[in-house]
């Protein structure tokens, strides 16, 4: 009986870093490359094409190519290419990780025209955002009233909403390419 059956115990012998580390990996570029599908709402039943570069030599190359056909499924690719010399020659967004960075070309997927004006109105709301923040944050009446969790929250709103800026400032160079 399952419920009466003894807690497992760790064993060494059953621990494999180099495995887990490869499994990192994987994971990372797959999350980057969904994260993507996401952001510029491509379904996920689309193919797509990704080249990922990564260095010459590294486990990280040699673990993708090792696993090309799992990564490949894993993110419904029509086309992988890996390589320590893959350049983006068409209009793509980058997908950056830990020794790796991928390029999902957007060409037959997006509608460029459509997404840039997206983006543009995306951009216009998180200035005013980040204006309205940083008035709030340099106004010396709320700086002295408000509790300093109040205060931190803001300035943490703050730096999510820069981020966002410079991220959707990077997708615009990106879609014009």
């Amino acid at each position: 009986n399952i419920i009466r059956a003894p807690y497992p115990e760790y064993s060494r012998e059953h621990s494999h870093p180099e495995i887990e580390k490869k499994f990192l990996y994987i994971q990372e570029l797959v999350r980057a490359v969904r994260t993507v599908r996401s952001e510029f709402t491509i379904p996920r039943e689309r193919k797509i094409h990704v080249a990922v570069r990564a260095e010459k030599n590294s486990s990280v190359l040699n673990t993708f190519k090792q696993k090309a056909d799992i990564i490949s499924l894993l993110i419904n690719a029509s086309r992988l290419d890996i390589s320590d010399t893959v350049t983006a020659e068409e209009t793509h967004i980058p997908a950056i990780g830990t020794g790796f960075e991928a390029f999902v070309y957007t060409q037959e997927l997006v509608d460029i025209p459509k997404e840039v004006a997206r983006l543009k109105k995306e951009k216009q709301k998180a200035a005013k955002e980040i204006s309205r923040t940083k008035g709030k944050l340099e106004n010396s009446s709320f700086l002295e009233k408000a509790p300093l969790d109040v205060v931190n929250k803001e300035r943490e709103k703050l730096l999510r909403l820069e981020e966002a800026g410079k991220k959707i400032d990077r997708f615009l160079a990106n879609l014009s390419v």
